[in-house]
């Protein structure tokens, strides 16, 4: 749902640029919305949103090229979507420090450690996903929601139907 939000967000020409668990709603009909687009950007580089090369962003999920003020994209969105996973399924962010500049220096150096260890319980072909979404260049990430979505379909646990009777019986 996040996804789909974010790439509704990208086709409206909008960079969110402060997505994290606590701007991710669940609302009573078990739709995720998402919150606080107080930091977005118009896709057109307007510039005064916010001052030229000021660090906007929260940082325990800010991707590396907003945490130096590059140039930003969609694909700023999907790191900072793959460090809110990395937190919900840890129970930690990606990266911790003592200060808010420490967090930012390992997102620009450090790898996450890994999800199989941090989270066993997640599914490799998830944590796959997830990994990608926190490349740190942005090239290494999703070209498009479209393909992470297809990724995300695909990683997704699948339903299967109930035993027949008699051999839920013999069981």
């Amino acid at each position: 749902q996040v996804a789909h939000g974010l790439r509704a967000a990208q086709r409206a020409g909008v960079i969110h640029r402060d997505i994290k668990p606590s701007n991710l709603m669940l609302g009573e009909d078990g739709v995720i919305k998402i919150a606080d687009f107080g930091l977005a950007k118009p896709l057109d580089g307007d510039s005064a949103i916010t001052q030229e090369g000021a660090l906007v962003g929260s940082p325990y999920y800010m991707a590396p090229e907003q945490a130096v003020a590059d140039a930003i994209d969609h694909r700023a969105d999907m790191y900072a979507m793959g460090a809110s996973f990395y937190h919900l399924l840890c129970g930690a962010p990606p990266f911790e420090g003592p200060r808010p500049m420490a967090v930012v220096a390992k997102h620009l150096s450090e790898p996450p450690e890994p999800l199989a260890r941090r989270a066993p319980h997640v599914s490799r072909p998830l944590a796959k996903v997830v990994e990608r979404l926190l490349e740190k260049k942005p090239e290494d990430r999703y070209e498009s929601y479209d393909a992470l979505l297809a990724d995300l379909e695909r990683a997704a646990p699948r339903t299967r139907a109930p035993a027949p009777v008699a051999t839920r019986a013999f069981a």
